[in-house]
């Protein structure tokens, strides 16, 4: 298990503080674990979202290939 270091603004750890006395983790790391697993999560949705937005290619790989 690799462990980083990150600075924090006052706000971000008062927010991490605020999460803590909610009950969202266990404790600061498992918090950011959750955390980061959550943006994980936002980014592949995002991405297949992004992937509908692109031009689809219709026809046979073969005429696709030749077409370039």
């Amino acid at each position: 298990m690799t462990t980083i270091t990150v600075p924090l603004t006052e706000e971000l750890s008062r927010l991490i503080d605020d999460l803590l006395r909610r009950g969202i983790g266990a404790n600061k790391a498992d918090l950011i674990r959750q955390a980061l697993r959550k943006f994980g999560e936002d980014q592949a949705v995002a991405d297949v979202l992004e992937a509908h937005k692109q031009p689809r290619l219709r026809g046979s790989l073969r005429d696709l290939a030749d077409a370039l």
